[in-house]
Formats: structure tokens, sequence, C-alpha cells
């Protein structure tokens, strides 16, 4: 993908999305009000990237989720990554 698709693809996502790691990744950060919230969406995620074999970076702790998508053997991002993104919003509306 071109910076220009990328980009495009970025506005189509919710809010809170962003680019990163020299616009290689798509990077998101979520705020919980505990633990085990952080913990639900986490499990979510994680279901889900086993059913389509494509797995994230995922960072969590008490009260906050970071996520990072990318496709690993092209070290870049694709239009996958940016439909698991799509995804991750619908999920997070679930807990």
């Amino acid at each position: 993908m071109t910076l220009e698709d990328k980009e495009n693809a970025l506005k189509a996502l919710g809010p809170g999305w962003e680019l990163s790691f020299n616009n290689t990744r798509l990077k998101r950060s979520f705020s919980f009000p505990g633990f085990k919230e952080a913990l639900d969406l986490v499990n979510l995620i994680s279901f889900y990237a086993e059913e389509v074999n494509h797995h994230p970076e995922i960072h969590f702790g008490f009260g906050h989720m970071e996520l990072e998508i990318w496709t690993h053997t092209e070290n870049d991002l694709r239009q996958k990554d940016f439909d698991f993104a799509q995804k991750v919003d619908q999920l997070s509306t679930t807990t």
C-alpha cells in the first residue's frame, strides 16, 4: 500500500487509530475502568486473531490496552490489517 492508500484506509476506521513505526503499523490505545474490562477485550481480539490467523501485538494492564497491527511477513501494512482494525472497533463496542 502507498502512504496515500494507508491514510485513506485510516480515515475509514473509527477514532483513535494512528499510523506508527514509520507508517508501517496501525496503533490504538484503549482505556477501561479496570483490569477485567481490558482482559475481556484482549480475549475477544485473541479469539478473532486465531480465527483469521492474523496476530496483533497486545499490551495491557489495569485500565489500559495498546494494540499494534501489521503484516509481520511484509513488515508493513496491507488491507487485511485495516480490516482487522475495523473488527477490533466492532469488538470494542461489545465489552
